[in-house]
């Protein structure tokens, strides 16, 4: 079956959508002084998942002209906010770890130092440290073994 096509006012509420959210995405996460991916948005026209429009009429009567949810995920560390206006829904989510200061080692260097890093750290525990030899105690105790094994006759 044919799904519903999307209006003009919503396509052009999507595209303005986008605009925005692409420079907040932009501003947020890609500039030299924030460069941690921490941001993300997707925008969907809600009028596609209906197959006619008696249906889309009977859910767009349940549902308010703006409506906002916010769902926490705990397991995953991010906070997704789902906003309808009209026809369209804009989702977006953030990940907790920028607002507890604990941003993880591998977006903060590059890929090679972490590397580097692990490889130092696991050589270093892996040997022990080597012990210093004294060569003149070693030269005596095996002239002391020498001189106990010679034969006094000779």
């Amino acid at each position: 079956m044919a799904k519903l096509k999307t209006k003009k006012t919503t396509m052009v509420c999507m595209y303005l959508t986008n605009i925005i959210c692409t420079c907040w995405k932009f501003f947020r996460t890609r500039t030299p002084f924030r460069n941690v991916r921490d941001f993300d948005f997707d925008i969907n026209d809600l009028r596609c998942q209906y197959e006619n429009e008696l249906a889309f009429q009977h859910m767009d009567k349940l549902n308010s002209f703006f409506k906002k949810n916010r769902y926490v995920d705990e397991d995953a560390d991010t906070v997704t906010n789902y906003i309808k206006v009209g026809n369209m829904q804009l989702k977006y989510c953030f990940e907790n770890y920028m607002r507890k200061n604990e941003i993880p080692q591998c977006c903060r260097e590059p890929i090679s130092e972490t590397v580097k890093r692990e490889l130092i750290k696991q050589t270093l525990s892996s040997h022990t440290p080597a012990l210093v030899v004294d060569l003149e105690k070693v030269k005596a105790q095996k002239q002391k073994r020498e001189g106990a094994h010679e034969r006094p006759g000779k």
